[in-house]
C-alpha cells in the first residue's frame, strides 16, 4: 500500500482472496500493518475466501473484514462497506487482488455501490433521466447552494457522481455532444446536482470540477482496462 495519502482519500479498501496475486497482497499488508497478525492468521485457518483491509487516514486505524465466499462480498460485506460504514464524505480507494472473473465482478459491484453513494451525497430524490439538449448558453449559477459544502465535498461528490453518469452511459445511446464534460454538466443540472459546481466561498462556478471529472475518467478506464 502507498504510504503517501492522497488529500482526496480519506480512506484505502484493500480486497484479497487466496489466490497467488490475493495472498501477496496480504502478506504486504502484514508488512505495512503487523498489528493485523490475528485477524490475518485467523482468516488465513478459516474457510472464508475473502480478506479485506481498511485503513482509515486521519486516525491511522486500520480495521479488516471478512467474507466466506463471492456472494457474501457482493450482497453483504460491500453494500455493508462503501453505503454505510464509508458513506459521504468518506472517499474510500480500493484496490482488488482477487482471480478472474469475479476480480472484475468485485469492481463493477463496488462501481454501483458509488453510483448509490452518489445519488445520496446529491439529491437522492432525483430521477436519473438524461438532459436531452447539450449546453447553449452561458453557464448560469445555480440559486442557492448548500453553504456546508467545502471544496473537498465538492471534489467526492463530483467524481461519485462521475461514476454514476459513466454507468447511465453504458446503459443508454447518447449524442456526440452528451460523451464530455459538457453533457454531463448538463446531466448534473437535470438532475439536482449542480450545486456541486459552485464554489464554497463567492459562490462562483468552479472550474476545477471539469478536471476532476477528466481525471475520473482516467482513474476508471485504468482500473477497468
Amino acid at each position: 500500500m502507498n504510504a503517501e495519502f492522497s488529500l482526496t482519500i480519506t480512506h484505502n479498501v484493500i480486497i484479497a482472496d487466496r489466490s497467488e496475486s490475493g495472498m501477496i497482497a496480504v502478506a504486504s499488508i502484514l508488512e505495512t500493518c503487523p498489528t493485523l497478525d490475528k485477524q490475518v492468521g485467523a482468516w488465513q485457518v478459516s474457510s472464508d475466501r475473502f480478506f479485506l483491509f481498511v485503513g482509515e487516514h486521519e486516525s491511522r486505524h486500520i480495521d479488516s473484514l471478512t467474507a466466506k465466499d463471492i456472494d457474501h462480498l457482493l450482497a453483504d460485506v460491500l453494500r455493508t462497506l462503501l453505503l454505510v460504514k464509508l458513506k459521504p464524505p468518506a472517499r474510500a480507494e480500493v484496490d482488488v487482488f482477487c482471480q478472474e472473473p469475479d476480480n472484475q465482478t468485485i469492481y463493477d459491484r463496488i462501481d454501483q455501490l458509488l453510483v448509490a453513494t452518489a445519488l445520496e451525497a446529491g439529491n437522492p430524490s432525483a430521477g436519473l433521466p438524461l438532459a436531452e439538449n447539450p449546453r447553449t448558453r452561458e453557464r448560469q449559477q445555480p440559486k442557492t447552494t448548500p453553504p456546508s459544502l467545502s471544496r473537498a465535498d465538492r471534489e467526492r461528490a463530483i467524481r461519485y457522481l462521475c461514476r454514476m453518469w459513466m454507468e447511465i452511459m453504458r446503459a443508454q445511446p447518447m449524442a456526440t455532444h452528451q460523451t464530455g464534460f459538457a453533457g454531463f454538466e448538463s446531466w448534473l443540472r437535470a438532475n439536482g446536482f449542480s450545486h456541486y459546481l459552485v464554489t464554497e466561498g463567492d459562490r462562483y462556478l468552479d472550474r476545477e470540477a471539469e478536471a476532476w471529472f477528466g481525471d475520473e475518467l482516467i482513474r476508471m478506464r485504468r482500473t477497468k482496462g
